[in-house]
Order: structure tokens, then sequence, then C-alpha cells
């Protein structure tokens, strides 16, 4: 059987998944929605300094564009946070 060589100790055989199988599938979705709203925000940012006027306007939408970025990632942000607890203790790895 072949080793593996990990941080200086040997381990044979394959590695254990970082964390349940079941975990995967809610950590991609919530990391696509998280990707969507990022290029969603930055399509409206560049939008939004193209077409708006003044430098104050400009700045009033560029400071509402960032506020509903920051409203609409925080629920997936705390989904991801507590599924990173769930791996943790799944895994018996503890925090880095």
């Amino acid at each position: 059987m072949a080793q593996q060589q990990t941080f200086g100790v040997a381990a044979t055989g394959p590695l254990p998944p970082f964390y349940d199988a079941e975990l995967k599938p809610l950590m991609q979705a919530n990391l696509s929605a998280l990707a969507d709203i990022d290029l969603a925000h930055e399509r409206a940012l560049a939008e939004a300094m193209r077409t708006t006027g003044s430098g104050a306007l400009k700045a009033c939408v560029r400071a509402s564009l960032e506020d509903q970025f920051r409203t609409r990632r925080e629920p997936y942000l705390r989904q991801l946070a507590a599924l990173e607890v769930r791996m943790r203790r799944c895994s018996g790895r503890a925090r880095l």
C-alpha cells in the first residue's frame, strides 16, 4: 500500500475526508450563492458607477449597494460558519 507523507508524518492508505459527505452539498450551495451575490454586486456597482451622475450621487448609490451586498451575504456566511462548526465536530479536529 502506498504511503502518503503529510506534514512529516507517514500515513498509510487514503486520508479520511475532512468533513462529513452530507455537508459537501450544503457547503457548495452556500458558496455558489455567495459567488452569485458577489457577481451581481460587481455588475450593479459597475453599472451604477457608469450611469450615475455626480460624485456625491455615486457615493450615495455605492453606499446603498454595499449595504445591500452585506445584507444579502450575511445569512450565507452564518450558514457557512455553522457548517464549519459541524465539520470540526464530526472530524474531531480542533480549531486551528
